[in-house]
């Protein structure tokens, strides 16, 4: 929601708004510049503080780029009310004279996490990662073994790029300046579950969902000046919200596609266009196959960020067109996979096994291109990497929608993820167990708007498989046997080279399906080593 540098000097009262935000010297503020955002400063003698937050359709906005004085009582007042905000935001305080310079506090959504980092006495944060690139210099060892191996990182402080933490929701950050750390976090506490409860006699659940639902997207899509838009998979969570938000809007809503190759390209097209029929959707959709991972070269001379890189230029490209069409806002289908989970004490002993099982506890199991070093870490580290507290959704729902939002907000997009919000959440766990097993609730509640089996209960899903296969084996082939040749991951003794290229020249050969997608976490990681050395040129 905004970058910031941040010295030791300057005192509050030398804050002056400028260009983009606000400045101080050689500090400066930026909010991100959005409809979907409001930004505004106040300042006492001694002290500032600057909120960016989400806007709520109905409540008066308070953005300028004024500076407010106010009293110190009315400031700590303001403060207090700021932090209850129920939608994102980030709160930045400043004070004079006070061992801890800076305090800044991350709202309760995760939906565009602020990244971190303390260095040559000044304290930097974006919401775009590859902004601090040239303060950092080297992977977390654990964490990239982490990722090499399970294609993935933990929702966490932590990040597999060394020295850069991540402001986890509702996390605060500390910044002393002359102290041992100079960047605390302090986490917050887990939230709770909504237990399941029985339903009264004449509960109507479906009209209960469409009206929380419908409630919740309103605060975001009804704002002035947000041009709202949706991606259209044609999954169960996509096409729910999409259809609630035109139902919402009154007005033809557009919405955007990946067409995924085939075999499971050709029912998701049927099952768009029953939707964009039934809810006169004005669709635009691009042919996934166009844009493979990493196939053109184009990543290898950006930067790179590991945990944002999934499909990176087919999701681009789908942001970019929706901009170009004038939308401003995207609503996503995000969090949809989690909201219908079952509670751990309605599994099984089975069903608990295989979810605290861990393929990777076999050595067997992991990358045969690790060196002994590097497998012995790997083994030892995985439950040292401390994650975040749970949150009101589920972790990996807050982290999804914390990987995909740089990507819409670099096109000028704000995220809105309907299917995160606390309340819906709170709602759907709550329910009896069988309106969330088999997500029932979700297949029933499209029934209830007309759609058919075919997109209630699909034979056969979309899948990205085929696109990772096909790049991995032809279309990247080029870029990554160029990084695997002079790898930056052997330097650092975590991969045998030559087994990594005997490996992947096998895979390539084999042609068989379900490619391993670890080759590709290889590559991510080298093209991110490769950006921290680019980025270190231009410090």
């Amino acid at each position: 929601m905004l970058s910031f540098r941040l010295h030791a000097a300057g005192p509050a009262s030398r804050w002056m708004p400028g260009r983009s935000g606000w400045v101080n010297s050689s500090s400066y503020i930026r909010p991100f510049d959005h409809p979907n955002l409001e930004h505004f400063c106040l300042a006492t003698g001694d002290a500032a503080m600057f909120v960016v937050r989400e806007r709520i359709a109905g409540v008066p906005s308070r953005h300028t780029d004024r500076i407010s004085v106010v009293s110190r009582e009315r400031f700590e007042e303001e403060l207090t009310a700021a932090r209850q905000w129920p939608l994102e935001q980030t709160i930045v305080v400043l004070r004079d004279g006070a061992a801890e310079r800076a305090t800044v506090y991350a709202g309760a959504w995760g939906t565009a996490p602020l990244y971190v980092t303390a260095a040559n006495e000044a304290l930097r944060a974006s919401w775009d990662p590859a902004e601090i690139y040239p303060l950092l210099q080297a992977l977390d060892d654990d964490l990239a073994l982490e990722f090499l191996v399970r294609c993935g990182t933990p929702y966490a402080q932590r990040t597999v790029i060394k020295d850069l933490l991540m402001l986890t929701e509702r996390a605060v950050a500390h910044w002393t300046p002359a102290g041992s750390p100079r960047l605390r976090i302090e986490e917050p506490p887990p939230v709770l579950s909504a237990p399941p409860r029985p339903l009264k006699t004449d509960a109507d659940v479906l009209g209960a969902f469409g009206e929380i639902l419908t409630a919740s997207m309103a605060r975001w899509i009804d704002v002035d000046g947000v041009v709202a838009a949706a991606e259209l998979s044609g999954g169960l969570d996509s096409a729910i919200v999409a259809a609630v938000a035109a139902r919402r809007l009154g007005r033809p809503l557009r919405t955007y596609g990946l067409r995924m190759p085939p075999p499971t390209g050709e029912p998701q097209a049927a099952r768009r266009q029953e939707l964009i029929d039934r809810f006169a959707f004005v669709d635009r959709f691009l042919d996934a196959a166009a844009f493979p991972p990493l196939a053109d070269g184009s990543r290898a001379a950006s930067s790179v960020i590991p945990w944002l890189e999934f499909y990176t230029e087919a999701f681009d490209a789908l942001a970019a067109l929706a901009r170009k069409d004038g939308a401003t806002t995207l609503l996503t289908g995000i969090g949809g996979d989690e909201l219908l989970y079952l509670h751990r004490f309605e599994l099984t002993e089975r069903e608990l096994e295989l979810e605290e099982r861990d393929e990777f506890a076999d050595p067997g199991k992991l990358p045969p291109f690790l060196t002994p070093r590097a497998r012995e870490r790997f083994l030892d580290s995985r439950f040292g990497i401390a994650r975040a507290p749970q949150p009101a959704a589920m972790l990996s729902a807050v982290q999804s929608a914390g990987t995909a939002s740089p990507l819409a907000m670099r096109r000028g997009l704000w995220p809105v993820h309907p299917l995160c919000t606390p309340e819906l959440v709170r709602f759907c766990s709550s329910l009896p167990r069988e309106w969330r097993e088999q997500r029932a609730l979700e297949r029933r509640f499209l029934a209830q708007l007309g759609c058919g089996p075919s997109v209630t209960n699909p034979e056969v899903t979309e899948s990205f498989s085929g696109l990772m296969d096909h790049a991995l084996r032809t279309a990247s082939r080029s870029l990554l046997e160029t990084l695997f040749a002079e790898s930056r991951l052997a330097d650092a003794g975590l991969i045998d080279p030559a087994r990594l290229r005997r490996e992947y020249r096998r895979y390539c050969a084999e042609g068989r399906e379900g490619g391993d997608v670890t080759f590709w976490a290889v590559a991510i990681l080298e093209l991110t080593m490769r950006s921290l050395e680019s980025a270190g040129l231009q410090r």
